[in-house]
C-alpha cells in the first residue's frame, strides 16, 4: 500500500488543512501504539478518521484528506479485520470504531471500495490524477476479488466486473507512471492538465521499482480471475477481456527490465523487484494451466521459501477447480507435501539463525507464526492423504502418525518466544496457530466434548477454529 500524506505546515485553526494535520498526527499515534497494543491504536486511527471526515466535510475536494481516509480504512481492515489472527471482540473502549457505521473506521470492504470510488471521482472533477489514490485501490480490489472467491453468493461476473475496474486504474496508473519516468531520464517535462486545485503533498517519488510493482500487480489480479474461472467459456472470457492488457504488462516489464536493470540516472531494478514480478507472472501462467504436469514445469525455477509457498497454492488451487482421480489427488498432495517440507528446512534455518543472534531479529515472532503455519499445513496434507483409497494401511497409518507428530511440533513452536521486539500482532499471529493446531489435535486424539475443549483450547477460541477446520473436511 502506498503510505500515508503528511504535511506539517502551519495554518488557520479548523480549516481542512489544519484538521488534516491533525489527523496525521492522531495516525501516526496509533502506528506507534500498533506494535504493543492494538486497542490503544486503533482508538488512535478512529480520532484520525473522524478528523479527516470533519476535514472532507470542510472541503469536499480536499484531496490529501480524500487520499488519507481511503487508505487508512483499507490499513484498519488489513491489519484488524482481514488479519484472522485480531479478535476485535477483545478490545475494549473501541465502541465508535467497531459501531459498523459510516462514522466508523473499521468498515466491511465492499464499503471501503466505495469510498475508494468517491475519492477517485472527486479527483477527477477537479482534473487531478493522485495515481498512489488509484493504486490503493486497485489493492483493494485484489482483496475483494480474493473475498469474492471464497463467497457462495456472488458469480463469475461481479468477479470480472471488480477486475474490470482495476485493470481501468491500472492502465492510468502505469501510463502515468510510464511516461514519469521518460521524463526523469529524458530531462523532459511531463504535461499535466490544468488542476483546479493542487495535490498539496508530495506524492511519493516514481521509481522503476514502483513501476514494476504495479506489474506484479496486474499480474496478481489477472491471476486471481482466471483461478476463479471454473469452465472453458470462463476462462476464454478471462483471455478475451483481459489478454490484450496482459500483453501490454509484459511489453512494460520488458521495457523496464531492459532499461533500469542498470541504470545510473536512477536507482536501478534490484534483484528482489525483478523476483518479484518474475514470481507474479508465474502466478499468472499457473493460474492458466489445464494439469499437473503444466503447474510442475512452470514452477520448475528457483528454490526460495517464497517460490514454494506460491508453488503450493497454485497446486490447491489446481486441486480445487479440478475433478482428478484418487490416483491423481495423491500425486498432487504428495507433491504439496514435499514443497512444504523444503519450505520448513530453509525456515528452520532462517529461525535457528535468529536465535543465535536475537539482538538483530526483529521478526523472530513471525518467523515462528509462519513455521506454524507451514507444520499445520503438512499435518493437514499427510491426514487427507491418509484417507485416499488407494494408501495402503501401512502408509495410512504413517501418515496418520505424522499429522500427530506435526502439530505436536507446531504447538511446541507456537509456545516459544518471539523475542523482546516482538509485537502485538505477531504475538496474536503466534496465540493463533497455537489454537489452530491444538484444535485439530484435539480432534485427532478424541478430545472434542466441550469440557475439554474449554479446557485446552479454551471456550473463546476454538468454536470459531471448528468451524474452520470443518471446511477442510479431514478431521
Amino acid at each position: 500500500m502506498r503510505p500515508k500524506k503528511s504535511k506539517p505546515v502551519p495554518s488557520e485553526p479548523d480549516s481542512s488543512e489544519s484538521l488534516y494535520i491533525r489527523a496525521t498526527e492522531e495516525e501516526e499515534s496509533g502506528d506507534r501504539w500498533l506494535g504493543s497494543d492494538l486497542a490503544k491504536a486503533l482508538r488512535f486511527y478512529q480520532r484520525a478518521y473522524s478528523l479527516y471526515l470533519e476535514s472532507i466535510k470542510l472541503q469536499q475536494d480536499y484531496l490529501d484528506s480524500r487520499y488519507n481516509v481511503s487508505r487508512l480504512l483499507f490499513y484498519v481492515y488489513e491489519n484488524f479485520v482481514k488479519n484472522d489472527a485480531v479478535l476485535l471482540d477483545e478490545f475494549e473502549n473501541c465502541d465508535e470504531a467497531l459501531a459498523g457505521g459510516a462514522a466508523s473506521v473499521v468498515r466491511p470492504l465492499d464499503q471501503i471500495i466505495s469510498v475508494f470510488q468517491e475519492s477517485i471521482q472527486i479527483a477527477e472533477s477537479v482534473s487531478a490524477f493522485p495515481w498512489d489514490l488509484y493504486y490503493n485501490a486497485v489493492l483493494c480490489f485484489q482483496d475483494f476479488i480474493e473475498d469474492l472467491e471464497k463467497s457462495d453468493n456472488q458469480t463469475f461476473g461481479d468477479i470480472v466486473s471488480c477486475a474490470v475496474q482495476s485493470v481501468e486504474y491500472l492502465e492510468k496508473i502505469l501510463e502515468y507512471q510510464v511516461k514519469e519516468l521518460e521524463s526523469l531520464t529524458t530531462g523532459s517535462e511531463i504535461e499535466q492538465p490544468t488542476q483546479q486545485q493542487e495535490y498539496e503533498t508530495q506524492e511519493e517519488a516514481i521509481l522503476p521499482s514502483t513501476a514494476l510493482e504495479s506489474c506484479a500487480t496486474a499480474y496478481r489480479i489477472i491471476g486471481s480471475v482466471y483461478d476463479s474461472a471454473k469452465s472453458e467459456h470462463e476462462k476464454q472470457t478471462v483471455e478475451s477481456q483481459f489478454g490484450q492488457f496482459v500483453l501490454i504488462v509484459d511489453q512494460i516489464v520488458a521495457q523496464l527490465t531492459q532499461s533500469y536493470s542498470s541504470s545510473n540516472l536512477l536507482p536501478p531494478l534490484s534483484p528482489e523487484d525483478l523476483t518479484q514480478v518474475h514470481y507474479a507472472r508465474l502466478g499468472y501462467e499457473s493460474s492458466k494451466a489445464n494439469n499437473f504436469e503444466t503447474l510442475v514445469q512452470i514452477w520448475n525455477t528457483d528454490m526460495t521459501l517464497e517460490k514454494l509457498l506460491l508453488e503450493n497454492e497454485s497446486y490447491r488451487t489446481f486441486l480445487d477447480k479440478s475433478a482428478l482421480s484418487p490416483v491423481e489427488l495423491r500425486t498432487v498432495l504428495a507433491a504439496i507435501s514435499s514443497r512444504y517440507k523444503q519450505g520448513f528446512d530453509l525456515l528452520k534455518s532462517e529461525f535457528d539463525n535468529s536465535k543465535r543472534n536475537l539482538s538483530a531479529s526483529s521478526h523472530l515472532g513471525s518467523t515462528i507464526a509462519q513455521i506454524c503455519s507451514i507444520l499445520i499445513e503438512r499435518a493437514d496434507i499427510d491426514l487427507e492423504r491418509s484417507k485416499l483409497d488407494v494408501v495402503d494401511e501401512k502408509s495410512r497409518s504413517i501418515l496418520a502418525s505424522n499429522a500427530n507428530k506435526l502439530l505436536r511440533n507446531a504447538i511446541t513452536y507456537a509456545q516459544m518466544s518471539g523475542g523482546l521486539r516482538e509485537s502485538a500482532l505477531e504475538k496474536l499471529a503466534r496465540r493463533k496457530k497455537l489454537k489452530e493446531a491444538s484444535t485439530r489435535l484435539c480432534l485427532l486424539e478424541g478430545k472434542d466434548s466441550t469440557e475439554e475443549l474449554d479446557k485446552i483450547v479454551g471456550a473463546t477460541f476454538w468454536p470459531r477454529e471448528l468451524a474452520e477446520i470443518r471446511e477442510l473436511g479431514i478431521y
